[in-house]
């Protein structure tokens, strides 16, 4: 261990002593005037401790207390005891800076007398001091920092006088050492005991460090203690384990070696003699020890182990090891016994049972050892065991002898020296001649500067010798015999080593080998001359094959150079059943028997029918010029066939360019052809620097496009693979989908690389053709057309792509509008498919600029599609099934039902195939949607599945509603919702002229359906709202009913049933009821200030049509009517209130509004009534009806008949009035306003009359809208005769 101290090397046992004194000056100095005080007045001390204490504190110049006194005489020695001796500060007499317990003195009485002066033995008990270092070295009494410092001949008097005493003792105590810049030292239980006399000093060191124990001794002669070259010194030193890492003094460490890591402890001797050291041994337990030399980690753990070192005469020296066992750099390293000794002139070295491994990685750390072999050791790596090592080597560190037996030697190959591994034997040197014995069982030899790679050998035996010639070593070998898994031979060797250049080293080898393994002859070929690109390749190529035999010659120098003398090699091999790979992911050669040489940096392989795939190769050559610049060409004549040509274009390095091009097409059929290449083996990117030519002529070889099982070319022509041009082929004919076609199959290049490879072919095309990438779309196509189409294949992994144009000249295609064309009519079409597997495809389809079209095609059907209307394909498809989107300025529904699979299980028509996959979803905006010949305008339509159901949407500016179908419809309603619906429709005006008329087909299955209208508008009566509608339409026996129809409103209510029947006579019948409790409240609803008014109002209807609901007309409409008012008023009678517009109801242009609830056109203005009654029978149009008018004021009955188809009324109509003042009423009621004025100036000027007439006959007749109104006198009416045989009696 080394420490930091300004003393010399040999004083360092005395470094602590020296320290620990200098705090104790001022107590001996106190100690000694208190002797001197006792030596004259002992008997009468005790009576004087005032006086004392004063002498103590005049020498400290500090005040000093002494708690306890006590003298006495213990036997002939007298004794004195201090206890609680108290130090004061200076300048503060109250600050205690020192208390010392105990202090007990006794007189050396027979050292006294023998040396005739004062001689001491002290005990100081309980001490606790703190010593500090300063920064400059300096070390003090922390308590007595308060009296200043000493003078220096004050502190020698003092220490001289104390080590003059017979013996001091410190017991209990504890110190604590705060060194400058290191980690605090505590020494608890310490004990110290000092023995003097005359010229040795004794001291002997007890206490815990750190709560560790340590011990330190030391024997001292000398004398003059203040001059160290007198002494002669014994130390001995038990250190505890701990870290000392922070007490190491770095700086004295010899350059580049540092310690990063100390955890140690041991035993440690030391002798020294007139500042020499004479004898050193040590006991280490080093547990952990880090060291790092010139970038080299030595990590030393658990050592331990007896080391002894003593100096002899004549500047000799000898070292001893005895059991050095622990680890370096985590091996384990046993060092049973090692005698090094140095004389003047050699130095001698006995070792035994020697690890090398960890000896060599030790040996990389000493300075003094050469460069070049600290390199080679850390290279070459040596390991094992040597049993027995005697070496002598001279002044110059030269190898004068020696010897050695060794084993499991195993040393790494450098670039000069070999290598070996499993080696035993022995070895001697002497006077420059030397011999060996070697073997190696289940190891090898590396022979770096000859072989690339070590080999590995069963077993060698060999004799060497060697001798020191004046101008290199020379070095032979008897037979070497040598078996290892490659082959079993002979061989002999000689060496010619230089001693200016070893790496002139010459080399004659000479070898045979039997029954070899063709993979491992790439280890036995000189890399000199055939170098590594070479070596690589024989490697990799020579796959598998036995060597009959093989022969081997090398001479010249291992490592080759330009100025040396080439050397030269021969080998040659006799193969059979041989497996070459000749290039990188090319096709072996296999069932290969051949012969091969390598002549110096010639290789050449001759072979005949070899296999390469199931094809033959009649005659192959094979050669490498040059193997320092290796460039292998081949060629071979092939017998083969179209599948393995095609394997030669997909899984060879042209697959780069013709692999796609070989996954997607197939030939069938034998092929002739040839194979030439030519490969740069010195190149990391064979691929791009080899060329290639390959020839192939078809014959009517079948060509098959892989992915369409139903794509097939025939074709005849000489095709020719050639890199920089690619696949080519002159003019080919054959036939194409079952048609003729002429075809030309041509390479694309992007800057003399090829990017795909094209076939272009001109032919006609039937739809039939197309079906296995349109699926059943083509059943509704037919004809022939004229087309030009490419299938180009990329070079990339993308997929093939087909593109056909055509102007459509001669096909038919049945679809609806606006996609269906006539035959004699052209129709720009471009096609595209993209082929991604045989199972899937994708296409695109644009016909014209009204429709775009995507979907994917598997297994011949169409399984996704995507059809854009007016829209931009942005190269999406959908997840599944068939999505519709776009716009259209207008539809028909009625023409594309069919083409839809609604779950009524429609029939399409006979020449639509639906072709289509499931619908997912369609959403259409449509300016005009037509159907059933009205139109709704700005209409969306929407589908989407649900769950369990199918939702359809329908949005526009009159109809807001959906419908939602259930999958299980036998057992689940439909349910059509209507949120918004604005009446009348708009009629289509492409339909009106010739309206289609609705047909059902009786095999369709309709489900229940629950109808909800939530709001309906009448765009003539804008105030009309809040009215909701629902019905359940369910299907009957001859047709459907539209059952519990309720149409709500807050004014009204209308109940009712339509029936229409389709199967046999088809007819339309409805039957309902509408109640009012206030009639007031209907004129309200529709916008219109009241007319009459009515506690209760109800109307009855029964009507009945032949056809459809649709084919509703006065005409043919048959049916009764009633309707009742109870007690109301006829309000306003100031305005016009006839009985014709109170007949209004009944207009005919107006009776379809009256279904529509419009009754906009009806006045009611008048007198209070108590009922009204109106009861009508209505066949084919005519509706024969009869009023009654009751009121308190008058009565009226009325009979006749209206045309409601002809808008014409005939009516008679008798008002009985009790008083005169009803007159103005009655007329009013008749005639109006201006007929009601006349007769009340009649009856001004007239009274009697007037006044008398109670009974008034009116006739009403003319056109619905503008009718004539007369009165009748003495009308012939039934009542009229019933009246006057009533008044006779």
């Amino acid at each position: 261990m080394l420490l930091r101290s300004s003393k010399p090397r040999w004083q360092r046992s005395q470094h602590w002593f020296n320290k620990l004194s200098k705090g104790m000056i001022y107590i001996i100095s106190g100690l000694t005037m208190t002797t001197l005080i006792i030596k004259g007045t002992f008997v009468y001390l005790e009576s004087h401790q005032q006086v004392i204490e004063q002498q103590l504190s005049a020498a400290m110049t500090t005040t000093v207390k002494i708690g306890e006194f006590n003298a006495q005489w213990t036997g002939i020695e007298p004794e004195l005891r201090l206890s609680n001796i108290r130090i004061y500060h200076p300048q503060n007499p109250h600050q205690e800076i020192l208390v010392i317990p105990k202090i007990t003195l006794e007189i050396a009485v027979w050292r006294t007398i023998r040396e005739a002066d004062l001689r001491l033995d002290g005990i100081i008990e309980g001490l606790d001091l703190h010593i500090t270092e300063f920064e400059q070295g300096a070390w003090a009494l922390e308590e007595l920092l308060a009296l200043g410092e000493s003078r220096p001949e004050v502190r020698k008097r003092s220490l001289t006088w104390a080590l003059q005493q017979a013996e001091w003792q410190v017991t209990k105590s504890q110190v604590m050492l705060k060194p400058w810049g290191k980690p605090i030292l505590n020494l608890s239980n310490l004990n110290i005991r000092n023995q003097n006399n005359n010229e040795f000093h004794g001291f002997r060191l007890n206490a815990q460090l750190n709560q560790q124990p340590i011990k330190l001794f030391a024997n001292i002669w000398a004398k003059d203690l203040f001059d160290v070259k007198t002494w002669r010194m014994q130390n001995y030193v038990n250190l505890p384990t701990m870290s000392w890492l922070a007490w190491l003094d770095q700086s004295l460490l010899p350059n580049n070696l540092q310690i990063t890591e100390v955890l140690a402890g041991g035993e440690y001797w030391l002798e020294t003699k007139n500042n020499q050291i004479k004898h050193i041994a040590a006991k280490p337990n080093i547990v952990s020890l880090k060291l790092s030399y010139q970038q080299q980690v030595i990590d030393v753990e658990n050592l331990t182990g007896n080391l002894v070192w003593q100096q002899l005469a004549n500047q000799s020296w000898q070292a001893n090891t005895d059991n050095i066992v622990g680890k370096i750099n985590q091996i384990n390293w046993p060092l049973k016994q090692s005698i090094v000794q140095k004389a003047p002139s050699t130095i001698n070295i006995v070792a035994n049972h020697i690890e090398l491994k960890p000896l060599a990685l030790i040996a990389q750390t000493v300075p003094q050892l050469p460069l070049n072999i600290k390199q080679w050791l850390g290279e070459a790596k040596p390991s094992g065991q040597i049993d027995h090592l005697s070496l002598q080597l001279d002044q110059q560190q030269n190898i004068q002898q020696a010897a050695a037996s060794f084993k499991q030697l195993a040393i790494l190959a450098t670039s000069k020296t070999i290598g070996i591994n499993r080696a035993q034997g022995w070895l001697t040197h002497q006077q420059g001649k030397g011999y060996a014995q070697l073997s190696i069982e289940q190891g090898g030899i590396d022979l770096k500067p000859i072989y690339r790679q070590p080999t590995p050998l069963n077993h060698l035996q060999a004799a060497l010798r060697w001798q020191e010639l004046p101008e290199a070593w020379l070095v032979e070998s008897n037979k070497i015999t040598l078996k290892n898994p490659d082959a079993h031979g002979d061989a002999t060797l000689r060496l010619w080593i230089p001693k200016a250049d070893p790496s002139a080293t010459e080399m004659t080898l000479l070898a045979s080998i039997y029954d070899g393994n063709l993979a491992s002859v790439y280890r036995y070929v000189p890399w000199p001359s055939a170098g590594d690109d070479t070596l690589r390749w024989l490697k990799s190529a020579l796959v598998a094959g036995n060597i009959e035999r093989g022969d081997f010659l090398y001479e010249g120098v291992l490592i080759d150079k330009p100025t040396r003398r080439p050397s030269n090699m021969q080998m040659r091999f006799w193969v059979n059943d041989g497996q070459l790979a000749y290039a990188t992911d090319w096709p072996w050669l296999n069932q290969l028997n051949a012969q091969i040489d390598i002549y110096n940096r010639k290789l050449t392989i001759q072979a005949k029918n070899s296999q390469i795939y199931q094809s033959i190769a009649r005659e192959i050559y094979a050669e490498i010029p040059d193997l320092s610049q290796p460039h292998l060409r081949i060629k071979a004549d092939i017998d083969t066939t179209g599948e393995d040509i095609m394997r030669l274009l997909s899984e060879t390095p042209l697959k780069e360019e013709t692999g796609h091009f070989a996954q997607m097409v197939g030939v069938k059929g034998e092929v002739a052809g040839s194979l030439e290449l030519n490969v740069p083996l010195a190149s990391d990117h064979l691929s791009k620097e080899m060329t290639v030519d390959v020839m192939a002529e078809l014959v009517g070889n079948p060509i098959i496009l892989k992915q369409a099982p139903e794509f097939d070319l025939w074709l005849s022509g000489g095709v020719n693979y050639k890199t920089g041009f690619g696949l080519n082929s002159l003019p080919l004919q054959g036939f194409f989908l079952s048609q003729p076609v002429n075809v030309s199959l041509q390479s694309v290049l992007d800057v003399g690389n090829v990017a795909a490879i094209q076939v272009k072919a001109t032919g006609q095309l039937a739809p039939t053709n197309l079906k296995p990438w349109l699926g059943d779309l083509t059943r509704s196509m037919q004809g022939l057309t004229q087309y030009k189409t490419t299938l180009t294949v990329p070079v990339s992994d993308d997929p093939v792509h087909i593109v056909i144009d055509s102007d459509l000249l001669g096909w038919q295609i049945d679809l609806p509008e606006p996609f269906a064309k006539q035959a004699n009519k052209t129709q720009a079409a471009h096609y595209e498919m993209e082929l991604h597997s045989e199972q899937k495809q994708s296409a695109y389809l644009m016909w014209g600029e009204s429709l775009q079209s995507a979907f994917e095609v598997e297994n011949s059907a169409i399984k996704r599609m995507l059809l854009l209307l007016g829209e931009t394909w942005t190269g999406e498809l959908p997840p599944q099934g068939l999505w519709v989107k776009g716009r259209l300025s207008h539809v028909n529904i009625d023409d594309w039902l069919p083409w839809w699979r609604p779950a009524s299980h429609n029939k399409t028509p006979e020449k639509v195939a639906a072709v289509f996959p499931e619908l997912v979803s369609f959403n259409v905006e449509v300016d005009k949607l037509a159907y059933l010949g009205y139109v709704l305008k700005n209409a969306r339509v929407g589908y989407e599945p649900l769950d369990e159901a199918t939702r359809f949407q329908l949005t526009s500016n009159d109809l807001n509603a959906e419908l939602i179908w259930p999958t299980n419809h036998k057992n689940q309603n439909a349910k059509f919702n209507i949120q918004q619906i604005n009446l009348p429709f708009i009629a289509d005006e492409l339909t009106r002229k010739t309206p289609k008329s609705f047909k059902i087909s009786d095999d369709w299955q309709i489900p229940n359906i629950d109808i909800n209208i939530k709001n309906i508008r009448l765009k003539s009566r804008p105030h009309f709202a809040n009215s909701q509608i629902t019905a359940q339409l369910n299907p009957t026996a001859k047709g459907l009913r539209l059952a519990n129809i309720n149409v709500n409103n807050p004014k009204f209510n209308m109940e009712g049933t339509l029936d229409w029947r389709w199967r046999g006579q088809e007819s339309t019948s409805y039957s309902g009821q509408i109640n009012i409790a206030n009639v007031g409240d209907l004129f309200t609803a529709f916008g219109e200030e009241p007319r009459i008014t009515s506690q209760q109002a109800k109307s009855q209807l029964n009507l009945r049509w032949a056809g459809s609901p649709r084919d509703l007309h006065l005409n043919n409409l048959n049916g009764e009517l009633l309707v009742i008012l109870d007690k109301g008023r006829i309000l306003n009678l100031n305005r016009t209130l006839s009985v014709s517009r109170l007949l209004g109801v009944l207009d005919s242009d107006n009776f379809k509004r009256r279904l529509q609830f419009d009754f906009s056109d009806v006045t009611q203005k008048g007198l209070a009534y108590d009922k009204i009654r109106f009861d009508a029978n209505i066949l084919n149009g005519l509706m024969e009806n009869e009023l009654d008018f009751s009121s308190p004021s008058l009565q009226a009955h009325g009979e006749g008949a209206v045309d409601l188809a002809k808008s014409k009324i005939d009516e008679r109509i008798t008002i009985s009035a009790p008083l005169a003042s009803a007159v103005p009423y009655a007329a009013a009621l008749v005639a109006g306003p201006v007929v009601g004025g006349a007769l009340v100036a009649a009856e001004a000027a007239l009274d009697e009359p007037i006044s008398k007439m109670t009974t008034l006959h009116y006739q009403v007749q003319g056109s619905w809208q503008d009718p004539k109104v007369q009165r009748v006198h003495n009308p012939d009416l039934p009542w009229r005769k019933w009246f006057k045989k009533k008044t006779r009696k």
